[in-house]
């Protein structure tokens, strides 16, 4: 999943540690990230273009994530980042 550009979308817990602002922004997965058990419970990402609001660099709640773009020139929803 490292490198693939996912689109943010709306969530409480997106909302709760105030990344808000990330909402519709394309990020590039730098990190999945599990909890202890292995559940899948976001993402490390960075923007492509650069620093927003003074930050490069966000965890991203899997609530959060809606889509890969582009492969196979297609969008693909999905559940898992694995």
């Amino acid at each position: 999943m490292k490198n693939k550009v996912i689109a943010v979308i709306p969530s409480k817990e997106l909302s709760s540690i105030r990344l808000d602002h990330l909402v519709n922004e394309k990020l590039v997965v730098e990190d999945v990230i599990h909890d202890k058990s292995g559940k899948l419970i976001g993402c490390f990402c960075k923007s492509p273009n650069g620093d927003i609001k003074g930050e490069n660099g966000w965890f991203i709640p899997i609530d959060s994530v809606f889509e890969v773009t582009l492969i196979n020139n297609s969008k693909h929803s999905f559940n898992e980042l694995d």
